[in-house]
């Protein structure tokens, strides 16, 4: 298939540009058209803001304060869910990073047998039976987007039609989704296979796909049945850790490394914080993730053209250079030339930005770790379901979520 640029917003004014041509439609609009899977060339009903906000071009809390500009939050509120989702997964998957260790141990064991599957690869290559499957194939491929619906209706097709392991899609879609989320991502699959809500599961139906995306399918060649798949896997929450506000600019820094993981495009509208005297800055080369997720070239392309911009913005909020960084020994090695004695980390969620910090940072005994207050009043409400969660955040949106999100918080 024919390799392209992806067209996604590459700076945070083109992010913004975007979401205010959409918001004027984000009240009734949305509520009664998110469903309808248009053409990728003429989608209107929905945003398409999730790679922008999955890389934090634009924070879901900006882009909700925007929203509450046009909308009251009652109008708005089926949008507002849809962002909070988002958050929601993040906050499950937090109390229970056990789902992605178990998920990741899944792709690495099965990689080999997934690549020479004979139907996985007809699938991937858009060379199935089913004629709205390939074309789905060639979305995501082509514009590393799909609509939630036609997400929803992949997925099942692939677990309850050709009977192939959830994980396999999982990561098919982490390989080509320009806003490719391990929370979203994983829980998702797990969602639609009876894995999240245990015995719940969800069917595609011939009918349903036509309905909402004028796309006509055999419905012989579909799954009349959905049973949910089982696991042995220990769901027991972990004890969240506490954190406490901190003020930047701050003159503590001046022995100090931040290390950025790439997973936030906007640290540098954090005030004070990338204007504190750190003695370097340095993040993650997105080729670490690339190549550890088997990213599709333009993925990489797309990805490495964010990054590069957004650094080009932190060096001028910051006045200095920010390194790259590949490895613990790349680490050690700037620590040792800069005099450093300690590093301050901007945590990343649970996922592959989060496992390679962790690799970056071995054998690092000095190390703070912050994190936006947004993620923390969010991130131990995803106990249960997400309606439960949106309950709880409703309560914060009306108090001092949406400004939280330009806070630092300090792990104690």
């Amino acid at each position: 298939m024919k390799s392209q640029n992806f067209t996604f917003p590459q700076t945070h004014a083109e992010a913004v540009q975007k979401a205010l041509a959409f918001i004027p439609r984000a009240g009734s609009h949305y509520a009664d058209f998110r469903n309808f899977d248009e053409s990728p060339n003429s989608r209107s009903h929905v945003s398409e803001l999730s790679p922008s906000l999955q890389s934090r071009l634009l924070t879901e809390a900006e882009l909700l304060r925007m929203v509450f500009e046009h909308h009251t939050p009652e109008a708005a509120q089926k949008f507002c869910q849809e962002v909070l989702w988002r958050a929601y997964w993040r906050s499950w998957l937090e109390l229970r990073p056990q789902v992605w260790s178990n998920y990741c141990q899944l792709v690495n064991e099965s990689a080999s047998e997934r690549h020479h599957h004979a139907l996985y690869r007809d699938i991937t290559e858009g060379r199935s039976q089913i004629a709205c499957m390939n074309q789905w194939v060639r979305e995501l491929t082509s514009h590393g987007y799909l609509h939630n619906h036609a997400r929803m209706w992949f997925a099942s097709l692939w677990i309850f039609t050709f009977r192939l392991p959830w994980h396999w899609g999982a990561q098919f879609f982490l390989e080509h989704l320009a806003d490719g989320d391990a929370a979203s991502n994983t829980l998702s699959w797990r969602w639609i296979a009876g894995l999240h809500t245990k015995g719940k599961t969800y069917l595609a139906s011939a009918d349903n796909i036509a309905r909402f995306s004028g796309l006509s399918v055999e419905s012989q060649n579909l799954a009349t049945s959905a049973e949910a798949l089982r696991e042995e896997l220990d769901l027991s929450l972990r004890v969240m850790p506490s954190f406490q506000v901190e003020s930047f600019p701050s003159s503590e820094t001046k022995d100090t490394i931040l290390l950025l993981a790439g997973d936030d495009l906007s640290p540098h509208r954090i005030p004070g914080f990338l204007q504190s005297p750190w003695l370097a800055i340095a993040c993650l080369d997105e080729s670490v993730l690339a190549e550890k997720l088997s990213w599709s070239d333009p993925l990489i392309r797309y990805r490495k053209t964010l990054a590069d911009k957004a650094r080009e913005e932190w060096q001028v909020t910051a006045q200095q250079p920010i390194r790259k960084l590949r490895s613990a020994e790349d680490l050690h090695e700037l620590m040792r030339t800069s005099h450093a004695t300690q590093l301050v980390v901007l945590e990343p969620s649970v996922g592959p930005h989060a496992d390679a910090i962790s690799d970056l940072l071995s054998g690092q005994t000095s190390v703070s770790f912050f994190r936006r207050g947004y993620d923390v009043k969010l991130q131990a409400l995803g106990k249960k379901g997400f309606f439960d969660f949106w309950k709880q955040a409703q309560d914060l949106l009306a108090v001092d979520l949406l400004s939280s999100d330009t806070e630092l918080y300090r792990l104690d």
